[in-house]
């Protein structure tokens, strides 16, 4: 797929830029926007920056694996000499659990932190970060193991995902470790998660300071220098690019403004002249209102990432040794399950939450079921079998046709695959019987 990026005849310091289309190929990998004309270019990527701190009781401490020029990203949390979790699986009833937060700088109570539930809080929503968030909370429960240890993945977010954070360049925010160890003054109290808002809990947390990049929305759009608009997949690599040039000082500053925008509606626009420049994966239709050209934009890496639950612990999976195989089979599922969405909102028109509720995830296991999970077809015929079954069924009784699927695929996990199988392998050999003479006939070569 490629994209373009069209420049027109802006006035004063912009008219030294030459009118540019930017094709880039859009791989699953980090794109990288070559600098026009030499003056703006990315800034080199920080080296990663671990801090260890002290834990809540002596010999416990807290490390964060990157704490300076964050931006939008994951980062490790990992501890030692904590007390540890009672399960092996965070549940209601799981007693030691720890809950890492991003946090304003120096926070005095969970009301500084995003997300918190505001249990054990007078009023507990005062704050302008109580109660429900902006968008879904980034905090993070886990468990601590038998011998002390813990680690969290953890998504720290600058102020452009979360404004009530603000966290940027100019503003530092701070990560906390909370672990809820019970109230040592009170022995009645539950230990719990939901529990490690209050007080006693906090009152052992573990805070970590946290520095952030300089990030686009320093930048400012009154004074751009250069309108860019387009497709909304580079706008992350727009956005790491933009500092790199507003930061800059006297001539040498260059400010982009970058508005993400379909890519039709973005390239009528430029054509009207309403920017600079396009971001496109299709060329032009038509005449423009200024005269363009078109440029690649390079492709500086290819990174292929996964996110794996340990099926015991529901804890993410931190190392795993994969081979070409695997990494084949876990993008051809990924794919798969993007074209499936794909067609869902196709033949549907509209797509909702309701469109992926539990029922949906219980037909996928009855297909996997009825298919056989250890048949490399397994899924595509179960997923057949399962649809006939469910029209069929409910063409014969419309109102109780959950219940006969239901008793048929009890009878397949009582009987088995395997002893099913065996009772319909004559009609299989039939079917071969009549495939060769049948091929015969047509005079080709039998089985």
């Amino acid at each position: 797929m490629a994209s373009s990026l069209t420049l027109g005849r802006p006035p004063a310091r912009r008219r030294r830029l030459r009118a540019l289309v930017v094709v880039l190929a859009a791989l699953t990998g980090m794109l990288s926007l070559t600098a026009i004309s030499g003056r703006a270019r990315a800034a080199d990527p920080p080296a990663a920056s671990g801090t260890t701190v002290d834990g809540p009781v002596p010999g416990a401490s807290v490390t964060v694996a990157q704490t300076k020029d964050l931006v939008n990203q994951v980062v490790q949390v990992t501890w030692k000499g904590f007390k540890p979790s009672t399960s092996t699986f965070l549940t209601d009833s799981t007693l030691n659990p720890v809950r890492v937060y991003q946090c304003k700088a120096n926070p005095t109570s969970p009301k500084d932190c995003y997300g918190n539930t505001g249990q054990g809080l007078a009023e507990g929503t005062d704050d302008a970060l109580g109660g429900i968030p902006e968008g879904p909370s980034n905090s993070q429960d886990a468990l601590t193991a038998p011998d002390g240890t813990g680690s969290a993945l953890v998504e720290v977010r600058t102020k452009l995902e979360s404004p009530l954070l603000g966290c940027s360049s100019a503003s530092p925010c701070a990560l906390v470790v909370v672990p809820n160890w019970g109230d040592p003054k009170d022995p009645t109290t539950t230990a719990n998660i939901h529990q490690i808002d209050f007080d006693f809990a906090w009152a052992k947390r573990v805070v970590v300071p946290i520095t952030f990049a300089a990030s686009s929305e320093l930048c400012g759009t009154g004074d751009a220098d250069f309108q860019l608009i387009g497709s909304p997949m580079s706008s992350r690599v727009i956005q790491s690019w933009q500092p790199g040039g507003c930061n800059l000082t006297g001539s040498q500053r260059f400010n982009v403004d970058y508005t993400a925008l379909g890519e039709p509606d973005a390239r009528a626009g430029f054509a009207a002249g309403t920017s600079d420049a396009v971001l496109t994966s299709e060329p032009l239709d038509g005449a423009s209102a200024h005269p363009f050209t078109y440029a690649p934009l390079s492709a500086s890496g290819i990174v292929v990432a996964f996110h794996v639950d340990d099926a015991q612990t529901g804890q993410p999976i931190n190392d795993m040794k994969v081979n070409a195989r695997l990494i084949a089979a876990y993008t051809l599922a990924a794919a798969y399950a993007g074209a499936a969405g794909a067609l869902v909102a196709q033949t549907t028109a509209f797509v909702s939450l309701d469109a992926f509720e539990f029922q949906r995830s219980a037909d996928v296991l009855l297909v996997l079921i009825i298919g056989g999970a250890g048949w490399l077809y397994g899924g595509i015929a179960g997923a057949v079998i399962f649809k006939l079954l469910q029209d069929a069924i409910a063409a014969f009784t419309p109102q109780y046709w959950q219940f006969w699927l239901g008793l048929v695929l009890v009878v397949i996990v009582l009987i088995g695959r395997e002893r099913m199988a065996r009772w319909v392998s004559p009609l299989r050999v039939l079917g071969d019987v009549v495939g060769d003479r049948v091929a015969r006939v047509l005079g080709a070569p039998p089985r």
